[in-house]
């Protein structure tokens, strides 16, 4: 009988990449790229799933391996890994270099500096779903909490299958990232039944108001298509 696959509810937390190797699949564009997934692939990225999604995880490739019996033989399993590159910026934008800095990413600890251009990388490493961590820069007094996957897309998806909250609870996350008080979101409810005190208006209306260069009259701190597209920009994705 043939065997067939199964479709994975997301979880906060989780990315593409680490669901595909709790289902064993070693290579997540097998999974992207699958005709079931093609809705989901036109309003997500891989690194950036909303809870509730549903991709279609197709049933393990099995490879038949021919060799002598009475006889030893060694087989290598290519281990399931991921890079982690991170750029950090002075206020001002330029390059924070050679900044010594201490990561912490669920088991791994790292003590090093960072490159002439900013660049903190950390290359082969097993990280799962759900993975905590926290960066901290000693001579910047600096201390940044990391959760992967916990960031929801920012996307508008009005009309699509997988909507959910349109990409509101996305756009509070990065606003928040961004230094803006936009509240408090769990990452995985539905942004529902907004309150006219709601801190999101507030940050929307601060951030067009000094990145967009909007006067007061336009900074009205209402979610439009502009307004959306330049938090993503400015957040970097």
């Amino acid at each position: 009988m043939e065997e067939t696959g199964i479709y994975h509810i997301v979880s906060s937390g989780e990315w593409l990449q680490s669901i595909c190797r709790e289902y064993l699949v070693r290579d997540p564009m097998r999974v992207w790229d699958h005709g079931e997934n093609a809705t989901l692939k036109k309003t997500r990225r891989p690194e950036e799933l909303h809870p509730g999604d549903m991709p279609y995880i197709p049933p393990v490739e099995q490879k038949m391996e021919t060799c002598a019996d009475k006889a030893r033989h060694s087989f290598t399993v290519k281990s399931f890994t991921e890079d982690f590159t991170l750029m950090l910026e002075e206020p001002d934008g330029s390059p924070m270099k050679n900044m010594k800095y201490r990561l912490v990413l669920g088991d791994y600890e790292f003590l090093a500096s960072t490159d002439g251009a900013g660049k903190i990388e950390h290359k082969k490493l097993v990280l799962r779903s759900g993975t905590r961590g926290v960066l901290e820069v000693p001579d910047r007094a600096l201390r940044y909490p990391i959760a992967l996957g916990a960031l929801n897309p920012g996307d508008k998806t009005e009309g699509q299958e997988h909507n959910f909250d349109n990409g509101l609870s996305g756009i509070r996350q990065r606003l928040n990232n961004l230094g803006y008080d936009a509240g408090s979101s769990s990452g995985s409810a539905n942004e529902v039944g907004l309150t006219a005190d709601d801190p999101l208006y507030e940050a929307l209306a601060a951030f067009q108001r000094e990145v967009m260069v909007r006067d007061d009259e336009k900074a009205t701190g209402e979610l439009d298509d502009e307004t959306r597209q330049a938090v993503i920009d400015e957040f970097g994705s």
